[in-house]
C-alpha cells in the first residue's frame, strides 16, 4: 500500500506546551534580580510562551515565585494554573460572597479542589 507522507504547511503556535513549572533555577541573566543560581521556584508560563514540558526553560521573572517551605516541587508545578482558574471562577465570573451556596460540578481535578477549598474558607454552603 503506498502514498504520500503527511506535509505540515503552518509550525504550531506553541513549540512546546505546558504551562506549570517547578525547579531550581540554573542560571540567571544579567538583569534578573529576584532569583539566584540554586533557589527553588514555581510559576505558570501561560503568559510568556509556554515551554513547561521541557527539560530547562528560560522564563521571565515575573512568571516564577519562590517555593514556599513546606511544600515539595512535584505539588508546586501544579499549583498556579488550577489556583489561578478556581480564584478567577468564584470571584472574577462568579461573584461568590460568604454566605452564598455554590454547587460544583466536578470538583475531583486541580480547579475544583482548589475551589472547594477557597470555597469552603470563605464561608460558603
Amino acid at each position: 500500500m503506498g502514498g504520500s507522507p503527511a506535509v505540515r504547511l503552518f509550525a504550531p503556535k506553541v513549540k512546546i506546551l505546558g504551562c506549570d513549572v517547578a525547579g531550581h533555577v540554573a542560571a540567571v541573566g544579567s538583569q534578573a534580580r529576584r532569583f539566584q543560581p540554586g533557589d527553588e521556584v514555581y510559576g505558570d508560563l501561560c503568559g510568556s510562551g509556554f515551554g513547561g514540558f521541557a527539560e530547562y526553560v528560560c522564563a521571565p521573572e515575573t512568571s516564577l515565585a519562590t517555593k514556599p517551605p513546606p511544600h515539595d516541587l512535584r505539588a508546586g508545578r501544579q499549583h498556579p494554573p488550577g489556583g489561578m482558574l478556581a480564584l478567577q471562577g468564584l470571584f472574577d465570573v462568579g461573584r461568590l460572597r460568604p454566605g452564598q451556596k455554590l454547587l460544583l460540578n466536578g470538583a475531583g481535578g486541580g480547579v475544583g479542589t482548589f475551589a472547594l477549598q477557597i470555597a469552603k474558607r470563605l464561608g460558603v454552603e
